[in-house]
């Protein structure tokens, strides 16, 4: 099955790609969109045409990845893990500014990387916190790793939680809302 994404992030071309506020507020979802390049690619429809309008490329990742986690909070997009253009997972938290019209500024490498290299895994931002959960190591993944975002954006320290999930998932999806996560989606295969 296809990889499907709002925003979408290139790992060929480390790129991230964007669009405007006012395009996407007014956009109305119209169903799944066509191929756009490969068997792999596919594009979530706007409107009757079901064209991504005003979208544009911003600032390049520091490096490519595949299968990484990405989350936003208060002016600040934050990537971290993935797969390295080897198939390496890697351990990286990077971060940049929002700009306010939409653009990124240039990226900063956490000195506090997660604490494994992981790839498959979700990340969410809630309470100034980011939360880091499942993915692949040796195998799925049940933990559950956060750290603080500090008043600068930077990342702090990674801790693992006492509570980890019921079992190991990966490829799965996970929001925070009313201080609780969410994650839906289970893929708890050896690799």
């Amino acid at each position: 099955m296809p990889l499907v994404s709002l925003f979408i992030a290139q790992a060929q071309a480390a790129t991230i790609i964007h669009t405007t506020q006012a395009d996407f507020s007014s956009g109305t979802y119209a169903g799944w969109g066509a191929d756009v390049g490969n068997a792999d690619d596919l594009r979530l429809g706007f409107g009757a045409a079901e064209v991504l309008p005003g979208f544009s490329t911003t600032t390049f990742l520091p490096a490519t990845r595949r299968q990484h986690a990405m989350a936003a909070w208060n002016g600040k997009l934050y990537v971290s893990g993935g797969l390295d253009s080897s198939d390496n997972p890697q351990s990286n938290v990077w971060y940049a500014t929002v700009n306010l019209d939409g653009t990124l500024g240039s990226w900063t490498v956490s000195p506090n990387s997660l604490p494994v290299a992981i790839w498959g895994h979700a990340m969410v931002a809630w309470g100034g916190r980011l939360y880091v959960t499942g993915g692949y190591t040796s195998g799925a993944e049940s933990s559950v790793w956060y750290a603080p975002i500090n008043l600068d954006g930077s990342v702090g320290a990674w801790n693992v939680s006492a509570n980890s999930m019921p079992a190991g998932r990966a490829a799965h999806g996970m929001t925070a809302w009313d201080g609780r996560l969410y994650v839906a989606g289970v893929e708890c295969r050896a690799i």
